[in-house]
């Protein structure tokens, strides 16, 4: 829920206070900021943590997420935004759920939601690689650690590079990044069903992860900035409610692929995903251009 209100809150903030321009550049720094304290929470980890970790450092995480959030909430609430676009404040469920009706009116935005929930296979596939690697070496929270500080040196690489492009097309950038997950899930549904060793699989899943990282960082940053720079006023905050509305449901329905890995395989599952990210990655190319 706080979340969801903070995306909505947020989006909408940067549309009013950030030139067109400039958005993917912001998102892609903040992306490099939050990538890096990924990094170190996961290194934290899986120096700290020993075979199965400690309760006293578990607490000490999150208590450091809610110090961090807090700060935040401090640094936000000083932010001057530009006068306009400021009327019609209503609760955002309620104008998720009242302007559902854009999903019918409105195809441009019709086809981003599609394509951004073809795209959730870029998130939804990273729990079924440690759940893969950990099958086929060790399910110790060192390597909960090690796949976390991959992860966060992921986005530390990948964002500021994807912002600058996604503030030149932010369409093309989604869609290439949908695309590169696609792949690498499909390689790690493969490599899953090979007789490999374990040491090949120590140099393999971190490097999937890392690339499934670089992939997810891009959907992100094209996802983001496309429905910033799609939309004006206060259709802005009508867009962002109602995706993260159907998102929400869909998110909530995915435990039926969580499922399939009982009926049959967790390759399989990939692989479904996988071709879902295929899927969005070709509709996102055929999104009405709104960068530069």
């Amino acid at each position: 829920v706080c979340r969801g209100a903070a995306s909505i809150a947020s989006k909408d903030v940067l549309g009013k206070t950030i030139p067109k321009t400039r958005r993917g550049r912001l998102s892609g720094w903040m992306g490099m900021i939050a990538g890096f304290s990924a990094m170190l929470a996961g290194a934290g980890i899986g120096w700290f943590a020993g075979e199965d970790g400690t309760l006293l450092l578990y607490v000490s995480i999150l208590i450091g997420a809610a110090f961090l959030w807090f700060f935040a909430a401090l640094i936000y609430a000083g932010i001057k935004e530009f006068p306009g676009a400021t009327d019609g404040g209503a609760s955002g469920f309620k104008i998720g759920v009242a302007k559902l009706c854009l999903l019918r009116d409105d195809p441009p935005f019709r086809r981003f939601v599609i394509a951004r929930a073809l795209a959730l296979g870029s998130g939804l596939a990273a729990p079924f690689y440690i759940i893969l690697a950990q099958r086929d070496l060790s399910g110790s929270a060192v390597l909960l650690g090690l796949f976390i500080a991959v992860e966060g040196f992921a986005g530390l690489v990948a964002s500021p590079v994807w912002g600058r492009y996604a503030d030149r097309s932010s369409r093309h950038v989604f869609a290439l990044a949908c695309g590169g997950a696609a792949i690498f899930s499909s390689m790690v549904a493969v490599w899953s069903l090979l007789p490999t060793s374990s040491l090949a699989n120590y140099i393999f899943y971190p490097i999937a992860f890392f690339a499934l990282g670089l992939a997810h960082a891009g959907v992100r940053l094209g996802r983001k900035t496309y429905v910033v720079d799609l939309a004006e006023g206060n259709k802005r905050t009508d867009y962002v409610a109602v995706s993260n509305t159907v998102m929400g449901a869909l998110l909530l329905a995915s435990g039926l692929v969580g499922a399939l890995t009982a009926l049959f395989s967790i390759a399989a599952t990939v692989l479904l995903l996988s071709a879902a990210g295929f899927a969005g990655a070709f509709l996102g190319l055929k999104l009405k251009p709104v960068s530069g």
